[in-house]
């Protein structure tokens, strides 16, 4: 099932509780103060690779955050950085997402 028909599914037996959640993303994903949506966009896509998170959740991040205007470099890089705290699986969690992300021809 995708996330989309989740949240529709969701929408429907409470709105307001999905209304009050998109808020909260719109906070804490979008820009800020000091810190751009882009790289809250990173700091997210780093946390998704480090908990094991399923590879739609990762790609569709990604995505947003290239919408934002990340680089499919700047992804790798946020990647590498996750090497040290996350180790090596927390890495190749997040290359699985990118390589979808940035498709065969970047490959």
């Amino acid at each position: 099932m995708r996330a989309s028909a989740k949240w529709e599914f969701a929408a429907r037996q409470d709105p307001e509780f999905v209304g009050a959640y998109n808020r909260l993303y719109e906070l804490g994903l979008g820009d800020g103060q000091h810190v751009s949506a882009k790289v809250r966009e990173f700091v997210a896509i780093a946390l998704l690779c480090f908990r094991g998170s399923e590879r739609p959740g990762l790609v569709a991040h990604m995505r947003r955050a290239i919408e934002l205007g990340a680089t499919p470099g700047e992804l790798f890089e946020v990647l590498e950085a996750c090497v040290v705290a996350g180790g090596a699986p927390t890495f190749h969690r997040g290359l699985g997402a990118l390589m979808e992300v940035v498709g065969p021809a970047a490959r």
